[in-house]
């Protein structure tokens, strides 16, 4: 599945060769963890960089190259929705596009309703640097758990197989991402 694939523990990126579908195909490319700053564009992507954790249980994978890819895991996700009728939507804005947030606003927009609009869209940018930075955190403890060093490299599959995903994972994970939020 994904041999050559790393986690480099301290920036909690995967790391490693990828095949990433283009028109026509697809090519070989080189995705680096999160932490590489000299990463290169990808042509014909909107993201360069096929797979991440999951930005809340890091307990699976997510990602793609498109704009319109998913933040978390199929379990975070369905669970994320599943709060939605208590909080009006999902509390989690886990897509990559504003529009997948159910968060958008016509630039034509006056009034009143301007600031409300921008309000909600600033909230859910504010939750998405949150989420960038519990990643790296939800990496540390698991790896500290299982005996890894801050700068050790790990295999994907025997993170995945040391952290696996079910729908436990990802209760517990809202309910420590929500406490971690409240103490900021």
């Amino acid at each position: 599945m994904s041999d050559d694939l790393a986690l480099h523990i301290f920036c909690g990126g995967i790391q490693g060769t990828m095949t990433v579908p283009q028109p026509g195909g697809s090519i070989v490319r080189w995705q680096p963890c999160r932490c590489d700053k000299t990463a290169m564009k990808w042509p014909y992507c909107d993201v360069s960089r096929l797979r991440d954790l999951c930005t809340l249980c890091a307990q699976a994978t997510a990602g793609g190259v498109s704009r319109y890819s998913w933040k978390a895991c199929d379990l975070c996700r369905d669970y994320n929705n599943s709060l939605g009728p208590v909080y009006g939507r999902a509390p989690l804005p886990l897509g990559r596009h504003s529009i997948m947030n159910g968060r958008s606003f016509s630039i034509t927009l006056a009034g009143e309703q301007l600031p409300l609009a921008m309000g909600s869209m600033l909230g859910m940018i504010d939750l998405w640097f949150a989420l960038d930075k519990w990643v790296p955190i939800q990496v540390h403890k698991k790896a500290a758990a299982q005996g890894w060093g801050i700068n050790d490299r790990v295999g994907l599959d025997d993170w995945l197989r040391a952290n696996p995903a079910s729908p436990q994972a990802s209760a517990t994970a809202f309910s420590e991402f929500f406490e971690h939020m409240s103490e900021r």
